[in-house]
């Protein structure tokens, strides 16, 4: 069965895990950040919406192109982190554009003192339409950088582990995903930081230093990517014969 032949219950149990994971994990960090004045409800929903269409997106896209190049002629390590990091960060330039407006809304909210309702009118009425609930939000590249050097080495090392023979269990992703995390957000770190100055609040991890973006980062992504394993297969199980590792 390929990719495109997945059912419809099988793309939904992927955003179903994503989002479930995202927000278990958004939970286990709360001791370390706690969302700021938004306060932990609101940044539990935005990871659980994020991580929901990072993993329904990705897992389909990259499968997608994994079994193109089980049929070609030339296939090659470059070409098979290439797509690993491309589809990565589409995954995550995806995500962040669909949930920017209620990133917008929330930050707006807090920054002015009033309800997110209000907000929402206001954006609408004032700044530039709908068009405005888009509008200095979470800069897409920097989204499309990270996410794309943190599924590139999740797959890299997936793809050692598996020469290894070291398992494809829930503890042995969470411990790669956790390490591809902390390696991608200190890589991309100094850049993103630069394009996110200009529109989130100081609160954020980004703004506060390396050291906290790291401690909430890694153990984010370790338990979201050790719990998604363990939820895949009971909700998605067109996919189960995949696992995150589509590297030919």
């Amino acid at each position: 069965m390929t990719t495109t032949d997945q059912p419809k219950s099988s793309r939904h149990g992927l955003f179903l895990a994503g989002t479930l994971a995202g927000a278990a994990a958004r939970v286990a960090v709360l001791p370390i950040d706690q969302g700021g004045a938004k306060g932990p409800v609101v940044a539990v929903v935005r990871r659980s919406l994020h991580f929901g269409l990072l993993f329904s997106i990705y897992i389909p896209l990259h499968q997608g192109r994994h079994e193109k190049l089980r049929t070609a002629k030339h296939k090659n390590a470059a070409q098979r982190a290439a797509d690993a990091f491309v589809c990565g960060g589409i995954a995550g330039l995806v995500s962040r554009f669909l949930t920017a407006p209620f990133y917008r809304v929330a930050d707006h909210a807090e920054r002015h003192a009033c309800t997110q309702q209000a907000a929402f009118k206001h954006i609408v009425a004032y700044q530039a339409g709908y068009l405005g609930l888009w509008q200095t939000q979470h800069p897409l590249l920097a989204a499309f950088w990270h996410t794309g050097a943190v599924f590139l080495l999740f797959e890299m090392g997936r793809r050692t582990a598996d020469n290894l023979n070291i398992g494809n269990g829930p503890v042995e992703n969470a411990v790669i995903g956790g390490t591809a995390a902390a390696i991608a957000s200190a890589a991309t770190f100094d850049w993103s930081r630069r394009r996110y100055t200009s529109c989130v609040l100081n609160e954020s991890a980004i703004l506060r230093g390396l050291g906290p973006t790291l401690a909430k980062e890694v153990p984010l992504w370790t338990v979201a990517f050790g719990l998604f394993t363990v939820l895949q297969p009971a909700v998605a199980p067109g996919y189960r014969n995949y696992g995150f590792g589509a590297w030919v």
